[in-house]
């Protein structure tokens, strides 16, 4: 099993790269886009965590 479907396990709310294993994506609550498509970045933008010209 991926350390990430252990982790997802203990939070609330968990994020997949969207270049993740099938079985990380299926295990995740939301699926981003991925690290060449500066995935976790637009994240933190959504979340209103940084400023980002992905967020929606």
């Amino acid at each position: 099993m991926p350390i990430d479907i252990s982790m997802f396990a203990v939070v609330g709310a968990s994020v997949a790269m969207g270049d993740a294993p099938d079985e990380v994506l299926r295990a995740a609550t939301t699926e981003t886009a991925s690290v060449e498509d500066d995935g976790f970045a637009t994240t933190l933008a959504d979340l209103g965590l940084v400023p980002f010209g992905h967020s929606a």
